[in-house]
C-alpha cells in the first residue's frame, strides 16, 4: 500500500500499467490528445484495461477544445481528466479530475500543477499535485502530514515488455508503506 493516493498519467504501454497496478497505484490514465505521439488507439487501451484488476483506469480529454464531447462508450473509463470548460457537461455519470482548475472547491478532484510546498497547507484530499517529483521532494513530503495525492508520469518501453520504469519506480518505492 502507498502512503499517498497516486495518479499516473500518460500511460502508453502494458508494462507501466501492470507495474502501477502491482505497486498499488490508485489511478492510471491514458491521454487521448490526438496531437500527442503517445496516444493509443481505443482498441489498445481496451486491451491493456483487460489485463488489469484493482486499479481505476481513466482517460485524459483535457486537451480537447471547448466543450467538445468524446464518445467513450468503447473504453468505458472509470474516470476522466477534463478542463474547466468541460465540467458543465460532465454530470454525475462518471467521476472526474479537473486539470489546472482555477476553482479549488469544485465537485471533482483537482490536479494542481507546479506549486511550491508553501502552498501545500491549503490543499485537501481532493487535490492531486503534479510537480517534478524526485527522491528528495517525495522524502520531504512524507515528513509532513498532508492530505493530498500526487500525480506522476508514465514512461516509454524500450521494446514491448521491457521498461526500466525510471523515476516512476524510484518514487513509488519511496511511497510504499
Amino acid at each position: 500500500m502507498l502512503k499517498r493516493k497516486v495518479l499516473v498519467k500518460g500511460i502508453n504501454n502494458l508494462s507501466d500499467a501492470r507495474y502501477c497496478a502491482g505497486m498499488g497505484v490508485n489511478f492510471i490514465c491514458f491521454d487521448l490528445d490526438p496531437n500527442n505521439k503517445n496516444t493509443l488507439p481505443f482498441e489498445k487501451i481496451k486491451e491493456i484495461k483487460n489485463w488489469l484488476v484493482g486499479i481505476s483506469i481513466g482517460v485524459d480529454i483535457s486537451n480537447f477544445e471547448g466543450t467538445e464531447k468524446v464518445d467513450l462508450k468503447e473504453i468505458e473509463p472509470d474516470f476522466l481528466i477534463v478542463n474547466d470548460n468541460q465540467v458543465d457537461w460532465m454530470g454525475d455519470e462518471i467521476p472526474f479530475f479537473i486539470e489546472n482548475s482555477n476553482d479549488k472547491s469544485s465537485a471533482g478532484n483537482v490536479i494542481v500543477k507546479d506549486i511550491d510546498e508553501n502552498q501545500y497547507g491549503s490543499l485537501t484530499d481532493k487535490h492531486y499535485v503534479e510537480n517534478r517529483w524526485d527522491e528528495n521532494s517525495i522524502s520531504q513530503l512524507l515528513l509532513k502530514d498532508q492530505p493530498f495525492g500526487i500525480v506522476l508520469q508514465g514512461g516509454d518501453e524500450s521494446r514491448p515488455g521491457f521498461s526500466d520504469y525510471g523515476d516512476l519506480m524510484e518514487i513509488l518505492e519511496l511511497l510504499e508503506d
